[in-house]
């Protein structure tokens, strides 16, 4: 399988939607309890922080979504600038494909770039 990662726009809230909720209702992997509908979705997007990151994972062939993974900063003050909260959130069917990984792969590579680091003690 081929694993296309971008930044989400609009267009995804509903496929978004679509791999979140059975997610939220299986009750495994999240600590949320209520389902999100696709204008919750679409407002997420268009109020997303400027330096945030937030990728989706796609399945190249079928243009199914197999995950999304979002970081955003904890603080936008100088002495937090480069500390971030990460979620990831790969389909109920497509875990142990490496979906995860190549989510994390672009992501931190966006997040160096931008100056988010992946070790505070690193820098």
């Amino acid at each position: 399988m081929e694993i296309l990662i971008r930044t989400v726009n609009e267009d995804d809230a509903a496929s978004i939607i679509e791999l979140l909720n059975p997610i939220i209702q299986a009750g495994t992997f999240t600590i949320m309890v209520e389902p999100f509908s696709v204008e919750d979705q679409i407002d997420f997007i268009r109020n997303f922080p400027q330096r945030g990151i937030y990728h989706i994972a796609i399945d190249n062939e079928s243009q199914k979504i197999l995950g999304i993974q979002d970081v955003m900063l904890i603080s936008t003050s100088n002495v937090f600038k480069h500390v971030g909260d990460i979620s990831t959130f790969v389909a109920l069917d497509s875990h142990k494909q490496g979906v995860g990984q190549r989510l994390c792969e672009a992501t931190f590579k966006v997040a160096k770039e931008e100056g988010i680091s992946q070790d505070a003690r690193n820098g």
